[in-house]
């Protein structure tokens, strides 16, 4: 088991070698196979120390400039199991309640999830889950950023919020939204 700790690390550490060397700024939230979740924070932790344009926004948020923050959740949510140990997983309410100070920021928002907004929101299947829909409609960011599954590459728009979908940065997929005209370009690092 230590071995394999040091092993993910290891991994950890290449994962923000590289964020770092594409020399852009990075919001990030774990997914739900970055545990333990002691280890993925200390990595990020490090990295933000290092790299000024690494931000770890789960459970939290940071500054963009202008009149932008970005603040997010990450790992699986689910209804009420809980692991940080072999996956992150929490609760849907930890979720909600973790994003409770979003109230008391004024600014325009982006949020990043590592849950999709459950199906019934999407009107196709997502694997996700409602709390992110509610969160989304509580918060009215106006771009939000979730993993889907399969990895797939996509956008929609639910009320006010572009949601983008930008695929697994772990294949070379990636995404970048103009702001201003909230018009996405999808890429590829490969």
């Amino acid at each position: 088991m230590a071995r394999e700790r040091d092993d993910d690390a290891a991994s950890l550490g290449r994962f923000f070698q590289v964020l770092s060397s594409l020399g852009v700024p990075a919001c990030l939230v774990p997914g739900r196979t970055d545990a333990p979740e002691r280890l993925f924070l200390q990595a990020a932790c490090n990295a933000e120390i290092v790299a000024a344009r690494i931000y770890n926004v789960h459970r939290s948020f940071a500054p963009l400039g202008g009149n932008w923050i970005a603040a997010g959740f990450g790992g699986e949510i689910t209804e009420e199991e809980r692991d940080h140990d072999f996956f992150l997983r929490y609760p849907g309410w930890e979720a909600q309640f973790s994003l409770e100070f979003l109230r008391h920021l004024d600014q325009d928002r982006i949020l990043v999830f590592h849950t999709p907004p459950a199906d019934e929101l999407l009107g196709r299947p997502t694997g996700g889950h409602q709390i992110v829909g509610h969160i989304l409609k509580t918060y009215s960011p106006r771009i939000a950023f979730c993993a889907s599954p399969g990895g797939r590459r996509g956008k929609l728009t639910l009320g006010n919020t572009l949601v983008v979908f930008p695929g697994r940065l772990a294949e070379g997929d990636y995404a970048i939204v103009d702001t201003k005209e909230r018009m996405v370009a999808f890429g590829d690092l490969r």
